[in-house]
């Protein structure tokens, strides 16, 4: 019965974006998330399922939703990667510089590569270190002088550290 029901919600929500799709004339446009590039971690307080699409990061399973969109990310940072550890966070960073990086925390050391590869694929710069940043008070830096932080590289000063790190 339970199949049954899962595969009724199916047919109904194809039929569902068919409509939506058909009526906007192409306008909108429904991304699928790709499942096996999916991981676990928890971007509020609880562990969810995160799933790449096309335009995003979402996990839209269970309340309270979370989606960022990757047009909007500059750069992402890796954080508290290290041998010993069975788990990293990591840190997605706006190109608005006014809004506060988004964090997920506890992603399993399994998804390090994939999600290395995964960004490369969608050229987000990204970099990291095996301690976590104070992200309130580095974005209250770059806005406090921005020509000052392009001019003196930018982000460079996250893989300065990431290589100083490494030589420890």
């Amino acid at each position: 019965m339970e199949r049954k029901a899962r595969e009724k919600h199916n047919r109904d929500f194809k039929s569902f974006v068919d409509s939506v799709q058909s009526i906007s004339n192409g306008s909108i446009d429904f991304d699928i998330p790709y499942r096996e590039l999916g991981f676990y971690g928890v971007p509020t307080k609880s562990n969810v399922y995160l799933m790449p699409t096309v335009n995003c990061l979402v996990s839209v399973v269970e309340m309270p939703f979370f989606l960022i969109a990757l047009e909007d990310i500059e750069v992402a940072h890796f954080e508290r990667v290290q041998f010993n550890l069975r788990n990293f966070d990591i840190v997605f960073v706006y190109k608005d510089y006014s809004k506060l990086p988004v964090r997920i925390s506890n992603i399993s050391t399994e998804y390090l590569e994939p999600i290395r590869d995964w960004l490369d694929d969608i050229n987000v710069l990204f970099s990291e270190s095996p301690n976590p940043l104070k992200w309130a008070n580095v974005m209250k830096e770059v806005n406090k002088d921005l020509e000052n932080f392009v001019e003196n590289g930018g982000w460079n000063f996250l893989h300065d550290q990431s290589e100083s790190d490494d030589e420890k």
